[in-house]
């Protein structure tokens, strides 16, 4: 019987292309009218290091959180086999590439030693070594997980010689290994496909090509194995318009919405994104009137919060964006807005301590700092926003909530 949601990840290295698989996936889960959430977990390294994507696909609404135990764990590499393997329920789907069968877990030199540390233990409680194929055995004998085994390489071959690319050129398109096989899982079309990958690559027709082809043969493939118990069934609520967007473009679009004209900001991550998103909108045709939106990249932290201040006193709905070390700075032109009553809104993105914070690790940890920071007492209301939807209402309140006060404002995130 179809399932009304499936819980997935997607794990590999950074820059193996998993941003990719997630933004063609996205667009062909929209394009099928299903709802998704994901999120993404990454360190703060260009290449290498583990990164993986979680994701909740329902076909009855949009998820405004994700779960665990998952159904499914599509593998890159035998890193994400090894770190994630505890996430997968009984009866759950692996896909991995065979060719890892003979990796020992002392052979990953990207993995944390703590983490080895207490894998190591965990394998041997039950009674495996560290390797691959004993733990792939386990998972398909005694967690009844049914295990497609494919052969990444000769995949990426097939495709060398079809289209005449080297190695080191098929090696970028391990994502659409992935993205093959999850489709299937899903009982995603070849259309929705088509317009994933259209969509991630736009005129580049000779990738949407390539990749599509590695998808289809991927298909075939996984097809041939027993997945029926995963396939979603179809949508049944038909959404007239699905918008894919991540945490921070929904806080800009929440921002325009209140009435935003004034924005500054530092480049910090992730606050740049947000920035980023309204600055392209800084003029914006309402009804038959132009709205003007001034977006303004500071020297650092305090200019934004001093500026930010001046345009809200000229009568404007301002706001500044900060991380953990930038709000730090900014707590003098805070205390300063507090006395002086001035109505500016401060969207204040959570980082994972200690010090100046990890620039791709959020946390919930800054409420008190926000709630005590600044010199001597004055009032400020803190906003702490739990999901995408609460992210876009709460920063429209943000700024009603400023204005008829007359306080400043700080909004709370989680990247």
């Amino acid at each position: 019987m179809p399932k009304s949601e499936v819980n997935l990840i997607l794990g590999g290295p950074q820059g193996a292309g998993l941003e990719t698989s997630m933004s063609v996936l996205g667009y062909a889960l929209a394009w099928s009218n299903y709802g998704f959430i994901a999120d993404r977990e990454y360190f703060s390294n260009i290449k290498g290091r583990h990164s993986y994507i979680h994701i909740r696909v329902s076909s009855r609404n949009i998820p405004r959180s994700l779960t665990y135990p998952v159904d499914l764990i599509v593998a890159m590499d035998s890193e994400t086999v090894f770190t994630h393997f505890d996430d997968l329920r009984n009866g759950g789907i692996l896909i991995y590439d065979k060719t890892t069968n003979g990796k020992d877990i002392e052979s990953l030199l990207s993995i944390e030693e703590p983490l080895k540390e207490r894998l190591k233990n965990k394998l041997s409680s039950l009674g495996l070594e560290p390797k691959i194929s004993q733990l792939v055995s386990y998972l398909r004998d005694y967690k009844n997980v049914v295990v497609v085994d494919l052969n990444y390489a000769e995949i990426l071959d097939s495709i060398n010689k079809e289209f005449k690319l080297s190695p080191q050129q098929s090696s970028r398109y391990v994502s659409s290994i992935l993205i093959g096989a999850v489709s299937t899982i899903l009982g995603l079309d070849i259309e929705s496909l088509t317009y994933g990958f259209t969509r991630h690559f736009r005129e580049r027709k000779d990738l949407i090509t390539q990749n599509l082809e590695i998808a289809k043969l991927v298909r075939n493939i996984v097809g041939k194995y027993d997945i029926s118990e995963l396939i979603i069934e179809s949508p049944i609520t038909e959404f007239k318009e699905l918008v894919i967007a991540s945490g921070n473009d929904i806080v800009a679009m929440g921002k325009i919405v209140g009435g935003l004209r004034y924005q500054s900001y530092y480049p910090i991550t992730p606050v740049a994104d947000e920035s980023f998103t309204l600055e392209r909108y800084e003029k914006l045709k309402v009804e038959e009137e132009i709205a003007s939106l001034v977006v303004l990249q500071t020297e650092d932290e305090i200019a934004a919060i001093a500026s930010a201040i001046g345009a809200s006193l000229t009568g404007v709905r301002s706001a500044t964006a900060t991380s953990g070390p930038g709000f730090s700075l900014m707590v003098k032109g805070l205390s300063w807005a507090g006395m002086n009553e001035v109505p500016v809104v401060i969207t204040y993105y959570q980082r994972d301590g200690p010090s100046t914070g990890l620039p791709t690790r959020g946390s919930q940890s800054d409420l008190l700092f926000s709630i005590f920071a600044g010199h001597g007492e004055f009032l400020r209301v803190v906003i702490s926003s739990g999901d995408h939807l609460e992210a876009f209402y709460d920063a429209i309140e943000a700024f009603n909530i400023a204005e008829r006060y007359q306080v400043p404002v700080i909004h709370l995130l989680t990247r």
